[in-house]
């Protein structure tokens, strides 16, 4: 078995030894094969989400492309494909997402998040168990990309759905339900990618705004990603550098504070 990446990079070296080869135009992209991508990308969100992924990488380069999914914090190849589908898989992902560009620049660094209401009004639809899915594309050397789809799934059903089912000990669960119950403080949760830190989040805001009914609860997200019912969740966006993003969090910060909160 060979990558396709190294069999295009032999083709690519034979090319460049034959400069009378011309190169196959290329044609315009349609309405249908933005449609086609768009199916294929939720495609490969099906498939990712079958063995419960956190996260699909497309990275392409100039011989190729390739798929790679993050499953329980290991990376493992999904399959291979050309440049040019990926690139177009790349661009399809982004025009079925919210962004606060409303361009797609190839050669900037870019962020977007397709959920729900973005894809009302077509026949697309998320595999069930998947809320959303926040996009991060970056460019590579030679007009190459690097997209990285995290998805975000919905949280089960059933009115006692909490952190207990997330793989903390007992010892753990008892002391984050002890800390959320607090009225003063800060409680902060981090770790790596796909370790569960959003998920977390989530289930004990949920969990709390059940055991205190009647508390206003606000957020402020960048950007918001899983659906938190009861909460208003503040977006921090158009934000370009470091500086920007940290200014837009201190607005956020005080506009929160001057709305009555509780948590």
């Amino acid at each position: 078995h060979v990558d396709l990446e190294v069999i295009q990079a032999l083709y690519e070296g034979a090319s460049q030894r034959m400069p009378t080869v011309e190169a196959r135009p290329t044609r315009g992209t349609t309405q249908t094969d933005t449609a086609q991508m768009q199916r294929e990308f939720l495609g490969l969100v099906q498939k990712a989400a079958e063995v419960g992924s956190s996260d699909i990488h497309i990275i392409v380069k100039r011989s190729g492309a390739q798929v790679r999914i993050r499953a329980d914090g290991v990376m493992m190849k999904l399959q291979d494909m050309t440049a040019s589908t990926a690139l177009d898989l790349c661009q399809a992902a982004f025009a079925m997402a919210d962004a606060s560009d409303t361009t797609y620049m190839p050669m900037e660094y870019q962020g977007a998040r397709v959920n729900e209401s973005s894809l009302r009004g077509t026949a697309l639809r998320f595999p069930s168990g998947v809320q959303a899915v926040r996009l991060q594309f970056n460019p590579l050397p030679a007009g190459g990309r690097y997209m990285v789809a995290r998805l975000l799934y919905a949280q089960k059903a059933g009115s006692e759905s909490d952190v207990d089912e997330l793989g903390y000990a007992p010892n753990q669960i008892a002391q984050i339900k002890d800390m959320r119950r607090k009225p003063f403080g800060i409680v902060i949760i981090s770790g790596p990618t796909g370790s569960g830190k959003s998920t977390t989040l989530q289930r004990g805001l949920t969990a709390l705004m059940r055991e205190k009914p009647g508390i206003n609860v606000l957020t402020i997200e960048d950007p918001p990603e899983y659906v938190i019912e009861g909460a208003a969740q503040l977006p921090v966006t158009n934000a370009k550098t470091a500086e920007e993003r940290s200014e837009k969090f201190r607005q956020a910060i005080t506009a929160s504070l001057r709305s009555d909160p509780d948590v």
